[in-house]
Protein backbone atom coordinates (compact mmCIF):
# COMPACT_ATOMS: atom_id res chain seq x y z
CA UNK A 1 0.00 0.00 0.00
CA UNK A 2 1.52 3.63 -1.07
CA UNK A 3 1.64 6.40 1.42
CA UNK A 4 -1.05 7.76 -0.09
CA UNK A 5 -3.68 4.96 1.16
CA UNK A 6 -2.07 4.37 3.91
CA UNK A 7 -2.68 7.70 5.19
CA UNK A 8 -6.21 7.91 4.16
CA UNK A 9 -6.76 4.21 5.49
CA UNK A 10 -6.00 5.66 9.01
CA UNK A 11 -7.86 8.69 8.58
CA UNK A 12 -11.15 7.30 7.23
CA UNK A 13 -11.05 3.92 9.27
CA UNK A 14 -8.32 4.05 12.10
CA UNK A 15 -10.03 6.23 14.10
CA UNK A 16 -7.83 6.41 17.63
CA UNK A 17 -11.66 5.02 19.44
CA UNK A 18 -11.81 2.42 16.29
CA UNK A 19 -7.89 1.28 16.58
CA UNK A 20 -8.38 0.87 20.65
CA UNK A 21 -11.79 -1.39 20.09
CA UNK A 22 -10.53 -3.05 17.42
CA UNK A 23 -7.07 -4.25 18.24
CA UNK A 24 -8.80 -5.03 21.65
CA UNK A 25 -6.57 -2.75 23.70
CA UNK A 26 -6.54 -2.25 27.41
CA UNK A 27 -5.35 1.19 28.43
CA UNK A 28 -4.20 0.04 31.68
CA UNK A 29 -2.90 2.51 34.79
CA UNK A 30 1.41 2.47 34.50
CA UNK A 31 2.51 5.35 36.48
CA UNK A 32 4.53 3.13 38.37
CA UNK A 33 6.48 2.34 35.12
CA UNK A 34 7.04 5.99 34.21
CA UNK A 35 4.48 6.67 31.85
CA UNK A 36 1.94 9.08 31.30
CA UNK A 37 0.22 8.84 28.07
CA UNK A 38 -2.17 12.18 28.69
CA UNK A 39 -3.23 14.73 26.11
CA UNK A 40 -2.42 18.29 25.84
CA UNK A 41 -1.88 20.70 23.43
CA UNK A 42 -1.04 20.39 19.58
CA UNK A 43 2.30 18.42 18.71
CA UNK A 44 5.60 21.72 19.34
CA UNK A 45 3.11 23.43 21.35
CA UNK A 46 3.63 24.46 24.97
CA UNK A 47 0.61 23.33 27.00
CA UNK A 48 0.52 25.11 30.15
CA UNK A 49 -0.75 23.28 33.70
CA UNK A 50 -4.58 23.26 34.07
CA UNK A 51 -4.78 24.16 38.08
CA UNK A 52 -7.64 24.44 40.43
CA UNK A 53 -7.90 27.97 42.70
CA UNK A 54 -8.43 26.36 45.66
CA UNK A 55 -6.40 28.54 48.22
CA UNK A 56 -8.16 27.75 51.53
CA UNK A 57 -5.70 27.80 54.10
CA UNK A 58 -3.35 24.95 55.44
CA UNK A 59 -5.06 22.19 57.96
CA UNK A 60 -3.32 19.66 59.55
CA UNK A 61 -4.26 15.85 58.99
CA UNK A 62 -5.97 13.78 56.41
CA UNK A 63 -4.94 11.10 54.74
CA UNK A 64 -3.19 11.18 50.88
CA UNK A 65 -3.90 8.02 48.96
CA UNK A 66 -1.29 7.85 46.16
CA UNK A 67 -1.83 5.13 43.11
CA UNK A 68 1.82 3.95 42.48
CA UNK A 69 0.76 0.87 40.47
CA UNK A 70 2.63 -1.90 39.84
CA UNK A 71 4.17 -3.66 43.18
CA UNK A 72 7.92 -4.17 43.71
CA UNK A 73 9.79 -6.68 45.40
CA UNK A 74 11.09 -4.65 48.21
CA UNK A 75 11.63 -0.91 48.93
CA UNK A 76 15.34 -1.02 49.39
CA UNK A 77 16.73 2.22 47.57
CA UNK A 78 20.52 1.30 47.40
CA UNK A 79 19.72 -1.81 45.27
CA UNK A 80 17.67 -0.52 42.42
CA UNK A 81 16.95 2.30 39.96
CA UNK A 82 13.82 0.95 39.18
CA UNK A 83 10.45 2.88 39.33
CA UNK A 84 8.46 0.00 41.38
CA UNK A 85 11.35 0.81 44.33
CA UNK A 86 12.56 4.42 43.64
CA UNK A 87 8.82 5.64 43.63
CA UNK A 88 7.33 4.31 47.09
CA UNK A 89 10.26 4.71 48.81
CA UNK A 90 9.72 8.52 48.46
CA UNK A 91 8.14 9.52 51.63
CA UNK A 92 10.64 6.99 53.98
CA UNK A 93 13.87 8.56 53.23
CA UNK A 94 16.40 11.01 52.28
CA UNK A 95 19.23 11.57 50.13
CA UNK A 96 22.26 14.54 50.88
CA UNK A 97 21.13 16.96 48.11
CA UNK A 98 17.07 16.90 46.57
CA UNK A 99 15.90 18.28 43.36
CA UNK A 100 14.62 21.78 42.96
CA UNK A 101 12.31 23.26 40.90
CA UNK A 102 14.32 22.72 38.01
CA UNK A 103 15.98 19.22 38.99
CA UNK A 104 18.93 21.30 40.49
CA UNK A 105 20.95 19.78 43.92
CA UNK A 106 19.31 21.67 46.83
CA UNK A 107 20.18 20.74 50.74
CA UNK A 108 18.47 18.26 51.99
CA UNK A 109 20.17 15.90 54.87
CA UNK A 110 23.44 17.71 53.88
CA UNK A 111 22.59 21.97 54.83
CA UNK A 112 25.49 23.19 52.87
CA UNK A 113 28.49 21.53 50.61
CA UNK A 114 31.94 23.61 49.26
CA UNK A 115 33.73 21.47 45.85
CA UNK A 116 37.12 21.91 44.96
CA UNK A 117 38.35 24.26 42.04
CA UNK A 118 39.28 21.01 40.03
CA UNK A 119 35.67 20.24 40.90
CA UNK A 120 37.32 16.40 42.44
CA UNK A 121 36.47 16.96 45.90
CA UNK A 122 33.45 17.58 47.65
CA UNK A 123 33.00 18.44 51.74
CA UNK A 124 29.42 17.91 52.86
CA UNK A 125 28.51 19.28 56.07
CA UNK A 126 25.28 17.52 57.74
CA UNK A 127 22.34 18.57 59.26
CA UNK A 128 22.53 18.25 63.13
CA UNK A 129 20.20 16.43 64.92
CA UNK A 130 18.09 14.32 62.65
CA UNK A 131 17.14 11.26 63.87
CA UNK A 132 16.28 8.07 61.99
CA UNK A 133 12.61 6.83 62.49
CA UNK A 134 13.66 4.68 65.62
CA UNK A 135 15.16 7.81 67.31
CA UNK A 136 18.93 6.98 66.52
CA UNK A 137 20.86 9.88 65.32
CA UNK A 138 21.70 10.12 61.37
CA UNK A 139 25.70 10.79 61.16
CA UNK A 140 27.95 10.84 58.80
CA UNK A 141 28.70 7.22 58.98
CA UNK A 142 25.38 5.85 57.72
CA UNK A 143 26.64 7.93 54.53
CA UNK A 144 29.69 6.26 53.86
CA UNK A 145 27.71 2.90 54.52
CA UNK A 146 25.27 3.33 52.12
CA UNK A 147 27.61 4.12 49.42
CA UNK A 148 29.33 0.89 50.27
CA UNK A 149 26.47 -1.01 49.70
CA UNK A 150 25.80 0.78 46.31
CA UNK A 151 29.19 0.01 45.16
CA UNK A 152 29.35 -3.41 46.88
CA UNK A 153 30.83 -6.77 44.55
CA UNK A 154 27.56 -8.70 46.06
CA UNK A 155 25.15 -5.61 45.06
CA UNK A 156 24.21 -7.21 41.62
CA UNK A 157 21.02 -5.47 40.89
CA UNK A 158 22.42 -1.91 42.04
CA UNK A 159 25.21 -1.93 38.51
CA UNK A 160 23.39 1.40 37.67
CA UNK A 161 23.59 3.13 40.79
CA UNK A 162 27.27 2.10 41.42
CA UNK A 163 27.97 4.00 37.82
CA UNK A 164 26.88 7.51 39.82
CA UNK A 165 29.91 6.60 42.28
CA UNK A 166 32.76 4.78 40.00
CA UNK A 167 35.09 7.73 40.01
CA UNK A 168 35.41 7.84 43.87
CA UNK A 169 38.76 7.30 44.60
CA UNK A 170 38.90 3.48 45.61
CA UNK A 171 35.54 2.72 44.24
CA UNK A 172 36.65 0.34 41.60
CA UNK A 173 38.91 -1.75 44.07
CA UNK A 174 36.07 -1.73 46.61
CA UNK A 175 33.50 -2.95 43.53
CA UNK A 176 36.33 -5.65 42.56
CA UNK A 177 36.71 -7.10 46.15
CA UNK A 178 39.96 -5.76 46.16
CA UNK A 179 39.68 -2.89 49.21
CA UNK A 180 37.30 -3.25 51.95
CA UNK A 181 36.45 0.21 52.11
CA UNK A 182 35.92 3.11 49.60
CA UNK A 183 39.08 4.78 50.66
CA UNK A 184 37.97 8.33 48.83
CA UNK A 185 34.80 8.53 51.19
CA UNK A 186 35.80 10.08 54.48
CA UNK A 187 34.31 10.20 57.54
CA UNK A 188 35.70 13.83 59.05
CA UNK A 189 33.67 13.66 61.96
CA UNK A 190 29.90 12.93 62.78
CA UNK A 191 28.39 16.22 60.25
CA UNK A 192 31.26 16.14 57.80
CA UNK A 193 31.84 13.91 54.87
CA UNK A 194 34.92 14.31 52.16
CA UNK A 195 34.46 12.60 48.90
CA UNK A 196 37.27 12.83 46.74
CA UNK A 197 36.83 11.87 42.94
CA UNK A 198 39.63 10.60 40.27
CA UNK A 199 37.90 12.95 37.85
CA UNK A 200 34.92 15.93 38.02
CA UNK A 201 31.76 14.76 37.65
CA UNK A 202 28.84 17.11 37.77
CA UNK A 203 26.57 13.99 38.50
CA UNK A 204 28.16 13.42 41.14
CA UNK A 205 26.21 15.77 43.12
CA UNK A 206 22.77 16.01 41.26
CA UNK A 207 22.94 11.89 40.96
CA UNK A 208 25.83 10.45 43.59
CA UNK A 209 24.79 12.59 46.35
CA UNK A 210 20.43 12.81 45.98
CA UNK A 211 20.36 8.68 46.72
CA UNK A 212 18.92 7.84 49.79
CA UNK A 213 20.26 7.29 52.69
CA UNK A 214 19.92 3.83 55.11
CA UNK A 215 20.83 2.96 58.62
CA UNK A 216 23.88 1.77 59.25
CA UNK A 217 23.08 0.90 62.89
CA UNK A 218 19.90 -1.33 61.09
CA UNK A 219 22.25 -2.92 58.61
CA UNK A 220 26.01 -3.66 59.73
CA UNK A 221 25.78 -6.98 61.15
CA UNK A 222 23.60 -8.06 57.45
CA UNK A 223 25.66 -9.13 54.72
CA UNK A 224 25.19 -7.40 51.69
CA UNK A 225 24.41 -10.63 49.94
CA UNK A 226 21.86 -11.06 52.53
CA UNK A 227 20.32 -7.24 52.77
CA UNK A 228 17.11 -8.04 50.16
CA UNK A 229 16.35 -11.20 52.91
CA UNK A 230 16.03 -8.63 56.42
CA UNK A 231 12.85 -7.09 57.09
CA UNK A 232 14.71 -3.73 56.64
CA UNK A 233 13.69 -4.68 52.65
CA UNK A 234 9.94 -4.28 53.08
CA UNK A 235 9.73 -2.53 56.21
CA UNK A 236 12.23 0.04 56.32
CA UNK A 237 13.67 2.60 58.42
CA UNK A 238 14.53 6.19 57.46
CA UNK A 239 15.08 9.32 57.96
CA UNK A 240 12.19 10.96 55.74
CA UNK A 241 9.12 12.94 56.99
CA UNK A 242 6.65 9.78 57.30
CA UNK A 243 7.42 6.17 58.81
CA UNK A 244 6.89 3.24 57.98
CA UNK A 245 3.65 1.41 59.19
CA UNK A 246 2.49 -2.01 56.95
CA UNK A 247 3.12 -3.02 53.57
CA UNK A 248 -0.19 -4.68 52.30
CA UNK A 249 1.00 -7.30 49.87
CA UNK A 250 -1.11 -6.80 46.35
CA UNK A 251 -2.59 -3.88 47.88
CA UNK A 252 -0.81 -0.79 49.31
CA UNK A 253 2.54 0.20 51.77
CA UNK A 254 1.49 2.79 54.39
CA UNK A 255 3.39 5.35 56.04
CA UNK A 256 2.05 7.56 59.19
CA UNK A 257 4.04 10.97 59.73
CA UNK A 258 7.11 11.31 61.67
CA UNK A 259 6.72 13.76 64.36
CA UNK A 260 10.70 14.45 64.76
CA UNK A 261 11.27 15.11 61.32
CA UNK A 262 14.09 17.44 60.55
CA UNK A 263 11.97 19.33 58.57
CA UNK A 264 8.91 19.75 61.06
CA UNK A 265 6.30 17.46 61.19
CA UNK A 266 4.07 16.94 57.91
CA UNK A 267 0.99 18.58 57.63
CA UNK A 268 -0.62 14.86 56.14
CA UNK A 269 -1.31 12.73 59.13
CA UNK A 270 -1.39 9.32 56.90
CA UNK A 271 0.22 8.25 53.22
CA UNK A 272 -1.11 5.30 51.58
CA UNK A 273 0.92 4.43 48.31
CA UNK A 274 -1.63 1.92 46.36
CA UNK A 275 -0.06 -0.79 44.45
CA UNK A 276 -2.47 -2.24 41.95
CA UNK A 277 -2.75 -1.49 38.04
CA UNK A 278 -6.27 0.06 37.03
CA UNK A 279 -7.54 0.25 33.99
CA UNK A 280 -9.00 3.42 32.45
CA UNK A 281 -12.72 3.19 33.70
CA UNK A 282 -11.31 2.01 37.20
CA UNK A 283 -8.98 5.01 37.67
CA UNK A 284 -11.52 7.88 36.88
CA UNK A 285 -14.17 5.35 39.18
CA UNK A 286 -11.08 5.53 42.35
CA UNK A 287 -10.58 9.05 41.78
CA UNK A 288 -14.38 10.15 41.67
CA UNK A 289 -15.28 8.44 44.85
CA UNK A 290 -12.26 9.30 46.62
CA UNK A 291 -10.58 5.79 46.69
CA UNK A 292 -7.61 7.38 44.95
CA UNK A 293 -7.12 11.32 45.47
CA UNK A 294 -3.78 11.44 43.88
CA UNK A 295 -2.62 9.34 40.54
CA UNK A 296 -1.07 9.24 37.49
CA UNK A 297 -3.48 9.35 34.64
CA UNK A 298 -3.77 7.60 30.59
CA UNK A 299 -5.33 9.71 28.11
CA UNK A 300 -8.86 7.75 28.15
CA UNK A 301 -8.77 8.70 32.03
CA UNK A 302 -8.00 12.58 31.19
CA UNK A 303 -10.56 12.31 28.30
CA UNK A 304 -13.18 10.90 30.82
CA UNK A 305 -12.46 13.45 33.77
CA UNK A 306 -12.30 16.79 31.94
CA UNK A 307 -14.47 19.32 33.61
CA UNK A 308 -14.46 17.62 36.95
CA UNK A 309 -14.57 20.21 39.46
CA UNK A 310 -14.10 17.70 42.22
CA UNK A 311 -10.55 17.17 41.19
CA UNK A 312 -7.57 19.18 40.61
CA UNK A 313 -5.94 18.24 37.01
CA UNK A 314 -2.25 18.76 36.14
CA UNK A 315 -1.23 18.61 32.44
CA UNK A 316 2.29 19.35 31.01
CA UNK A 317 5.01 18.36 28.21
CA UNK A 318 6.15 14.19 28.86
CA UNK A 319 9.50 13.52 29.96
CA UNK A 320 9.43 9.38 28.84
CA UNK A 321 9.93 9.86 24.96
CA UNK A 322 8.61 6.38 23.52
CA UNK A 323 11.45 4.28 21.43
CA UNK A 324 12.05 0.97 20.09
CA UNK A 325 15.45 -0.44 20.83
CA UNK A 326 16.97 -2.90 18.87
CA UNK A 327 19.83 -5.87 19.19
CA UNK A 328 22.77 -5.02 16.91
CA UNK A 329 23.98 -8.13 17.46
CA UNK A 330 21.09 -10.08 15.68
CA UNK A 331 22.34 -10.03 12.08
CA UNK A 332 18.72 -8.55 10.99
CA UNK A 333 19.96 -5.21 12.52
CA UNK A 334 23.35 -5.30 11.63
CA UNK A 335 23.18 -3.55 8.75
CA UNK A 336 22.26 0.19 9.22
CA UNK A 337 20.47 0.37 6.05
CA UNK A 338 18.01 -1.76 7.38
CA UNK A 339 17.49 0.01 10.94
CA UNK A 340 17.02 3.62 8.25
CA UNK A 341 14.74 1.88 6.72
CA UNK A 342 12.78 1.24 9.67
CA UNK A 343 12.64 4.56 11.09
CA UNK A 344 11.56 5.72 7.08
CA UNK A 345 8.96 3.47 7.04
CA UNK A 346 7.48 5.27 10.24
CA UNK A 347 4.51 7.92 10.22
CA UNK A 348 5.02 9.32 13.87
CA UNK A 349 2.78 11.65 13.24
CA UNK A 350 -0.09 9.24 12.44
CA UNK A 351 1.04 7.39 15.53
CA UNK A 352 0.81 9.83 17.58
CA UNK A 353 -2.59 11.07 16.24
CA UNK A 354 -3.96 7.30 16.94
CA UNK A 355 -2.41 6.77 19.97
CA UNK A 356 -2.45 9.98 21.79
CA UNK A 357 -4.75 12.33 20.07
CA UNK A 358 -1.80 14.13 18.63
CA UNK A 359 -0.51 15.40 22.00
CA UNK A 360 2.64 14.85 21.70
CA UNK A 361 6.15 15.97 21.15
CA UNK A 362 7.74 14.27 17.96
CA UNK A 363 11.41 14.40 18.03
CA UNK A 364 14.67 12.46 17.91
CA UNK A 365 16.58 12.35 21.69
CA UNK A 366 15.91 10.58 24.92
CA UNK A 367 15.83 13.93 27.30
CA UNK A 368 12.42 15.54 27.73
CA UNK A 369 11.54 17.72 24.68
CA UNK A 370 11.80 20.88 27.19
CA UNK A 371 14.92 20.15 29.01
CA UNK A 372 18.58 22.33 28.31
CA UNK A 373 20.24 19.05 26.94
CA UNK A 374 18.21 18.48 24.42
CA UNK A 375 18.02 19.25 21.05
CA UNK A 376 14.97 19.70 19.10
CA UNK A 377 16.24 19.51 15.63
CA UNK A 378 18.15 16.47 16.00
CA UNK A 379 17.86 14.44 12.89
CA UNK A 380 15.19 11.84 12.62
CA UNK A 381 14.64 9.79 10.07
CA UNK A 382 10.69 9.48 9.01
CA UNK A 383 7.91 9.24 6.57
CA UNK A 384 9.65 8.63 4.12
CA UNK A 385 8.42 4.36 3.25
CA UNK A 386 10.02 4.94 -0.56
CA UNK A 387 13.46 5.78 0.85
CA UNK A 388 12.71 3.05 3.31
CA UNK A 389 11.84 0.60 0.46
CA UNK A 390 15.09 1.43 -1.17
CA UNK A 391 17.41 1.03 1.28
CA UNK A 392 15.91 -2.40 1.96
CA UNK A 393 16.66 -3.16 -1.51
CA UNK A 394 20.39 -2.68 -1.36
CA UNK A 395 20.75 -4.33 1.72
CA UNK A 396 19.32 -7.56 -0.06
CA UNK A 397 16.27 -7.35 0.92
CA UNK A 398 13.30 -8.22 -1.63
CA UNK A 399 9.64 -8.58 -1.60
CA UNK A 400 8.42 -12.00 -1.99
CA UNK A 401 5.73 -13.89 -2.76
CA UNK A 402 4.23 -13.79 0.85
CA UNK A 403 4.43 -10.25 0.92
CA UNK A 404 7.66 -9.86 3.53
CA UNK A 405 10.92 -9.07 2.25
CA UNK A 406 13.39 -12.10 2.14
CA UNK A 407 17.08 -12.58 1.96
CA UNK A 408 18.86 -15.82 1.33
CA UNK A 409 15.69 -17.75 2.14
CA UNK A 410 14.93 -15.88 5.64
CA UNK A 411 12.39 -13.39 5.71
CA UNK A 412 12.53 -9.88 7.87
CA UNK A 413 10.55 -10.94 10.91
CA UNK A 414 10.89 -10.75 14.26
CA UNK A 415 9.46 -10.75 17.63
CA UNK A 416 8.97 -7.31 19.36
CA UNK A 417 8.61 -7.31 23.30
CA UNK A 418 6.33 -4.64 24.56
CA UNK A 419 3.92 -3.42 27.47
CA UNK A 420 0.19 -3.61 26.40
CA UNK A 421 0.55 0.41 24.78
CA UNK A 422 -1.50 1.01 21.53
CA UNK A 423 1.73 2.88 19.46
CA UNK A 424 3.63 -0.42 19.25
CA UNK A 425 0.48 -1.96 17.63
CA UNK A 426 0.28 0.80 15.11
CA UNK A 427 3.91 0.95 14.55
CA UNK A 428 3.49 -2.95 13.27
CA UNK A 429 0.97 -2.20 10.75
CA UNK A 430 3.28 0.49 8.88
CA UNK A 431 6.26 -1.64 9.13
CA UNK A 432 3.92 -4.52 7.74
CA UNK A 433 3.02 -1.97 4.41
CA UNK A 434 6.85 -2.39 3.64
CA UNK A 435 6.83 -6.19 3.77
CA UNK A 436 8.67 -6.48 7.82
CA UNK A 437 7.15 -8.87 9.87
CA UNK A 438 7.31 -7.68 13.88
CA UNK A 439 5.57 -10.23 16.03
CA UNK A 440 4.42 -8.50 19.24
CA UNK A 441 5.05 -10.48 22.08
CA UNK A 442 2.80 -8.21 25.38
CA UNK A 443 4.94 -8.99 28.66
CA UNK A 444 4.96 -6.85 31.87
CA UNK A 445 8.28 -4.93 33.28
CA UNK A 446 9.55 -7.55 35.30
CA UNK A 447 9.72 -10.10 32.64
CA UNK A 448 10.70 -7.68 30.04
CA UNK A 449 13.89 -6.81 32.52
CA UNK A 450 14.75 -10.44 33.63
CA UNK A 451 13.83 -12.59 30.64
CA UNK A 452 14.65 -10.53 28.10
CA UNK A 453 15.92 -7.21 27.97
CA UNK A 454 18.84 -7.27 31.12
CA UNK A 455 19.82 -10.42 29.83
CA UNK A 456 20.51 -9.44 26.26
CA UNK A 457 17.65 -12.14 24.92
CA UNK A 458 15.82 -9.85 22.31
CA UNK A 459 15.16 -9.41 19.29
CA UNK A 460 13.59 -5.59 19.47
CA UNK A 461 12.32 -4.09 22.42
CA UNK A 462 9.61 -1.25 22.57
CA UNK A 463 10.34 0.80 25.81
CA UNK A 464 10.36 4.27 27.50
CA UNK A 465 13.19 5.77 29.68
CA UNK A 466 11.30 7.69 32.51
CA UNK A 467 13.36 10.80 32.96
CA UNK A 468 10.19 11.88 35.12
CA UNK A 469 12.31 10.03 37.77
CA UNK A 470 15.62 11.35 37.27
CA UNK A 471 17.50 14.76 38.33
CA UNK A 472 20.64 14.88 35.69
CA UNK A 473 20.54 14.12 31.70
CA UNK A 474 23.44 11.54 32.78
CA UNK A 475 21.00 8.98 34.56
CA UNK A 476 20.15 6.96 32.24
CA UNK A 477 23.23 7.31 29.66
CA UNK A 478 25.45 4.95 31.34
CA UNK A 479 23.14 2.15 31.36
CA UNK A 480 20.98 2.32 28.59
CA UNK A 481 24.13 3.52 26.06
CA UNK A 482 27.62 3.00 27.05
CA UNK A 483 29.13 0.79 24.66
CA UNK A 484 30.47 -1.12 27.95
CA UNK A 485 26.71 -1.21 29.42
CA UNK A 486 23.98 -1.33 27.24
CA UNK A 487 21.86 -3.79 26.61
CA UNK A 488 21.66 -4.10 22.70
CA UNK A 489 25.32 -4.20 21.39
CA UNK A 490 25.98 -0.99 19.87
CA UNK A 491 29.33 0.70 20.14
CA UNK A 492 30.73 3.80 19.00
CA UNK A 493 33.56 4.87 20.66
CA UNK A 494 32.62 8.61 19.66
CA UNK A 495 29.06 8.16 21.46
CA UNK A 496 31.02 7.14 24.34
CA UNK A 497 33.57 10.09 24.63
CA UNK A 498 30.88 12.66 24.40
CA UNK A 499 28.55 10.68 26.69
CA UNK A 500 31.74 10.80 29.34
CA UNK A 501 32.55 14.68 28.14
CA UNK A 502 29.59 15.94 29.41
CA UNK A 503 29.48 14.25 32.75
CA UNK A 504 32.94 15.64 33.29
CA UNK A 505 32.28 19.05 33.36
CA UNK A 506 29.74 21.15 35.67
CA UNK A 507 29.71 24.34 32.78
CA UNK A 508 26.13 24.27 31.65
CA UNK A 509 26.82 25.04 28.39
CA UNK A 510 29.73 22.70 27.80
CA UNK A 511 27.56 20.00 28.67
CA UNK A 512 24.92 21.15 25.99
CA UNK A 513 27.76 21.56 23.60
CA UNK A 514 28.45 17.91 24.24
CA UNK A 515 25.08 16.22 23.95
CA UNK A 516 24.28 18.29 21.28
CA UNK A 517 26.76 16.24 19.18
CA UNK A 518 25.80 13.43 21.18
CA UNK A 519 22.24 13.84 20.42
CA UNK A 520 23.27 13.57 16.41
CA UNK A 521 25.72 10.49 16.48
CA UNK A 522 23.06 8.38 18.19
CA UNK A 523 20.55 9.77 15.35
CA UNK A 524 22.88 8.92 12.76
CA UNK A 525 23.43 5.63 13.77
CA UNK A 526 19.94 4.70 14.66
CA UNK A 527 20.60 1.95 17.31
CA UNK A 528 17.16 2.91 18.62
CA UNK A 529 13.81 4.63 17.12
CA UNK A 530 12.57 7.52 18.83
CA UNK A 531 8.26 7.96 18.19
CA UNK A 532 7.28 10.29 20.77
CA UNK A 533 6.90 11.86 23.68
CA UNK A 534 3.13 12.40 24.62
CA UNK A 535 2.22 14.36 27.76
CA UNK A 536 2.38 13.81 31.10
CA UNK A 537 -1.45 14.23 33.39
CA UNK A 538 -1.66 13.18 36.92
CA UNK A 539 -4.85 14.16 39.06
CA UNK A 540 -5.02 15.28 43.02
CA UNK A 541 -8.25 15.53 44.88
CA UNK A 542 -9.05 19.49 44.32
CA UNK A 543 -8.77 20.54 47.92
CA UNK A 544 -5.23 18.28 48.58
CA UNK A 545 -2.58 20.95 47.66
CA UNK A 546 1.04 19.51 46.27
CA UNK A 547 4.03 21.73 45.71
CA UNK A 548 4.03 22.28 41.71
CA UNK A 549 7.37 19.65 40.04
CA UNK A 550 8.56 18.48 36.61
CA UNK A 551 6.74 15.38 37.54
CA UNK A 552 4.26 13.82 39.85
CA UNK A 553 7.13 11.75 41.14
CA UNK A 554 9.16 15.03 42.55
CA UNK A 555 5.76 16.36 43.58
CA UNK A 556 5.71 12.51 46.45
CA UNK A 557 9.39 13.62 47.09
CA UNK A 558 8.26 16.89 48.59
CA UNK A 559 5.18 14.71 50.43
CA UNK A 560 5.73 16.35 53.59
CA UNK A 561 4.29 19.43 51.76
CA UNK A 562 1.20 18.13 50.78
CA UNK A 563 -1.70 19.18 53.00
CA UNK A 564 -5.93 19.47 52.48
CA UNK A 565 -7.08 22.90 52.41
CA UNK A 566 -9.72 23.41 55.50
Amino acid sequence: MDRERLSSTLTRHLTRRRFLREAGVATAGLGALGVQTAAAGPIGSGTAPRRATFQDEKRQGGTAIYLVGQEGAHIFPSFSSLSTVIVPSAPFFNGLTRPGLEREPTPDLAESWTVSEDGKTYVFTLRQGVTWHDGQPFTAHDVKFTWEIIAHPDNTTGAQLYNFFALLEGAPEFRSGAATEITGVKVVDDYTLEARLTAASAPFLTIGSNQYIVPKHVLADVPVAKMLEHPFARAPIGTGPFVFEAWNAGDSIIGKAYDNHFAGRPALDTIVQRLVALDANSLVTALKSGEVNAANLTLDALDALEGSSDLRIIQKGGQANQYIEFNLANPLFADLKVRKALSFALNRQAIADLAWNGRAKIYNSVFPYDWWPTKQDTTIFDNDPAQAAQLLDEAGWVLGSSGLREKDGQSLSFTMHAFDQVWWQIVQQQWKEIGVEAKLEIVDWPTMSTQFYLNHKFEAVALHIPYTLYTDPHYALPGYFLSANNRNSYNNPRSDELILAAAATSNQEERQALYYEWQEVIAQDVPHLWIGNPDQAYAYAANLIAPERTSSYFELRDAKDWYFGA
